[in-house]
């Protein structure tokens, strides 16, 4: 019994780190931000235990940032939505929109594919203008950072409860609640009869339901407390429940299962200031957490990286690091695709065919060295 109780998780942390009135900032902008700088003071260290220009660095990390942004949004546009592309460029590049409100990053969804081809050809550019590195030597550095970098976007991906992971029956399933929490709190109170009803809730709560957690598949029984404010009468209330709530929970089938076709499970009860509080029994959804996966693999293929390039440094063979990363990066994302709810096809053969230009890279790097040998130098030179 005790392994069943606990063999799912409620999420109902809040996608925004704050907001003020139409001002609001999401969890995976601010991890982005801070990604970023964290990202470039590991590039800052590498560079200086090297030698190397750290006002390369200064520029360079910036450079990747804006070309990352552009190149990420150009992709999903691309891989999901192409009719998109003409008909709102050059607006799906913005870090904020208005919808109604003004939200400063995070509203436009990223493709990892994007960016890493957009990567690529920049500092392939960057570096027919700048030949103090060879190409394979900031890829391979930069390297690192991505890794990290992911860590910190996979993780504000989670805490904005992005829908990435399709439906499990699986221990490991996360049921994504707070939209619904967040909606329920702004549903119009008896719409039918009063339009302009205001909302009669004053909080609500979420738990799960130990006396039915015989479901099926990935429909986890839980159970919504409704608080209500002072006022309302019982035929309020339940008009509300019967109307209003049970019309909001069956249009949120990403998160909840409450079919149209069953009466809403409730109960009302009195409490001692005469407010009521409704308890709801309904089914969430569990999904894999797939950002959290991601997130687990990037930091341990982080480490991996960092701690062979502490253990080389500057005699690290050009194009080893990247070559890994390329492999072991994108086999993981071919292998977590598979629990995504939503994978185009054109995806799975673009991380075929870059597991497979991480090998070829790891080929030509070995070969290289061993009948050449390592004859690259670093700048030494300092801003």
């Amino acid at each position: 019994m005790y392994f069943r109780i606990f063999s799912y998780f409620i999420w109902t942390g809040d996608s925004q780190l704050f907001s003020f009135a139409a001002f609001s900032l999401k969890w995976n902008a601010i991890l982005l931000i801070l990604g970023f700088l964290v990202c470039r003071q590991l590039l800052f260290y590498i560079y200086q235990k090297e030698k190397g220009s750290l006002n390369e660095v200064a520029w360079l990390s910036v450079y990747v940032v804006v070309v990352t942004l552009i190149a990420s949004r150009l992709g999903h546009e691309l891989i999901y939505e192409p009719e998109r592309v003409a008909a709102n460029f050059p607006s799906i590049f913005l870090p904020f929109e208005f919808d109604p409100d003004f939200h400063l990053l995070g509203r436009g969804k990223f493709s990892i594919h994007g960016a890493a081809i957009g990567i690529l050809f920049f500092l392939w550019l960057y570096g027919r203008r700048n030949k103090e590195q060879d190409y394979l030597q900031r890829l391979d550095r930069v390297s690192i950072a991505a890794a990290l970098s992911g860590v910190f976007i996979l993780i504000g991906s989670f805490l904005s409860s992005d829908l990435t992971g399709k439906p499990t029956a699986s221990s490991t399933g996360v049921i994504f609640i707070k939209p619904v929490l967040n909606g329920l709190l702004k549903v119009p109170c008896c719409i039918m009869r009063s339009p302009d009803g205001k909302n009669p809730l004053e909080n609500i709560d979420v738990k799960k339901d130990p006396a039915s957690l015989k479901t099926e598949k990935h429909q986890k029984s839980i159970v919504l407390y409704l608080f209500f404010k002072p006022g309302p009468s019982e035929q309020l209330v339940n008009e509300f429940l019967i109307g209003d709530v049970k019309t909001y929970l069956y249009d949120m089938a990403q998160f909840v299962h409450e079919p149209g076709t069953e009466p809403l499970h409730y109960r009302i009860f009195i409490e001692r200031n005469n407010q009521y509080t409704a308890r709801i029994t309904t089914k969430g959804i569990a999904r894999y957490p797939v950002q959290l996966f991601e997130a687990i693999s990037c930091a341990a293929l982080f480490l991996f990286l960092f701690s062979y390039w502490r253990r080389h440094k500057i005699d690290t063979k050009s194009g080893r690091l990247f070559g890994y990363f390329m492999i072991l990066f994108w086999s993981l994302q071919l292998a977590f695709g598979f629990m995504k709810e939503k994978q185009a096809s054109v995806e799975i053969g673009l991380n075929i065919l870059l597991v497979l230009a991480g090998i070829t890279i790891l080929v030509v790097s070995g070969r290289k060295h061993s009948t050449k040998g390592d004859a690259r130098q670093y700048p030494t030179r300092r801003p």
